[in-house]
């Protein structure tokens, strides 16, 4: 399934601002003209939230003065209203870092917070629908009485992620924070993935921007990260795969690509790494390794139906019953094991239960070892209500 012109169009120019010694010249061979559908190309950079990128480095490769001014005008104004909401995040993040600062709290700035700071030419740039730190477990419930003497909003609490939020201006848009105490949650479905916490802790790398220290994953331990997130997404938006492909970019030489294998193949995460470093590879011709990838490669049969789905979830990112029955398939052929996949299926622990179905006596939870298996499919492919 090829991608449309204008979603090409998109992933080239993204492509070429992580070959900086070629760009100029692979700019200008670039195709314009009628057969680019100029109004989709501003519906999917919306949509993928590349806007911004996208005039940026059309700008920095001398390639406006192909687009009508209409469409670069229009670029220039989605990037204007989202630019000044994340000037408003990058605000709140400096005031949250001073805090940890002064309370001598250690905290990680994870996906977009951190991305924005250290890997893209600025931080608005970068979209992000809400702030998400890590910090050390015993330091919780200090820092949920931190965030509420500033003013924050607890909304939402469970074991391994407090949510709160703030409204920066009167009638503003509420800026949502999201701070973990582990990159995983302990009650889930699918048991198997299971992170080595302390070995993330111990291999964090310390950064300085814009007049305050953070933390950081280690290049390899973001690089599985944001790999996993974007499979968790269903492989479904470009700025998530940009990511992966630019800290690749920057950091090629760093990620200890052995480690990456034995990790992923510890963690069982070893398809949805596959397929992310695959994606990345063919929207933004990013050098991948072919040992890597077959290294990482499930059953070349659930390889390829992946690659299919995970394509056409990304070129027709509609909302409707076989968008969602395509990223219920993405996630079936994201598992590594499937026998232990359908074992957990089938018997779940009575916490997943409970949780899932807001259950409170004991005795309600056995008829649910029945029900839940088709409660589970109907509710994955139910289209959301609008």
């Amino acid at each position: 399934m090829r991608p449309s012109p204008e979603l090409n169009f998109i992933s080239d120019v993204l492509g070429l601002s992580l070959k900086p010694t070629q760009s100029n010249i692979e700019a200008h061979s670039l195709p314009f003209g009628d057969h680019i559908n100029w109004d989709e190309v501003i519906r999917l950079a919306t949509y993928h939230g590349v806007a911004g990128l996208l005039l940026y480095w059309m700008k920095k490769l001398k390639l406006e003065t192909n687009i009508p001014r209409d469409v670069h005008r229009n670029l220039h104004g989605i990037h204007e209203s989202q630019a000044h909401f994340l000037e408003d995040h990058q605000e709140i993040i400096r005031k949250i870092l001073m805090r940890f600062y002064e309370s001598e709290t250690e905290v990680i700035l994870l996906k977009g917070a951190q991305l924005g700071h250290t890997e893209y030419p600025h931080f608005t740039l970068r979209p992000i629908e809400d702030i998400d730190l890590l910090i050390r477990r015993p330091d919780r419930s200090r820092v949920i009485k931190f965030m509420l003497a500033m003013g924050f909003n607890l909304y939402e609490t469970n074991q391994t992620c407090d949510k709160f939020f703030i409204r920066k201006k009167q009638a503003g848009k509420p800026i949502f924070i999201e701070i973990h105490s582990n990159l995983q949650t302990p009650i889930r479905l699918n048991r198997s993935f299971n992170i080595d916490i302390d070995k993330f802790w111990k291999d964090t790398q310390e950064m300085n921007s814009n007049g305050f220290s953070f933390l950081q994953l280690c290049p390899t331990h973001n690089l599985i990260y944001l790999g996993a997130h974007l499979s968790h997404h269903h492989f479904s938006r470009l700025i998530w795969a940009y990511d992966v492909a630019l800290l690749i970019q920057r950091h090629g030489e760093e990620i200890d690509w052995e480690k990456l294998e034995e990790l992923c193949a510890r963690m069982r995460i070893r398809s949805p790494l596959y397929h992310s470093l695959r994606l990345c590879r063919e929207l933004f011709g990013i050098p991948i390794s072919e040992r890597v990838l077959r290294n990482l490669s499930p059953p070349w049969w659930r390889k390829r139906i992946g690659h299919f789905v995970i394509r056409r979830n990304l070129l027709f990112p509609e909302q409707s019953r076989v968008s969602r029955f395509s990223q219920f398939l993405i996630k079936v052929l994201s598992i590594d094991s499937w026998a232990e996949a359908i074992l957990w299926f089938l018997f779940p622990t009575r916490e997943w239960i409970k949780q899932q179905y807001s259950l409170r006596g004991t005795r309600e939870i056995y008829p649910y070892y029945l029900l839940h298996p088709i409660l589970y499919v109907i509710k994955s492919l139910r289209t959301p209500i609008k």
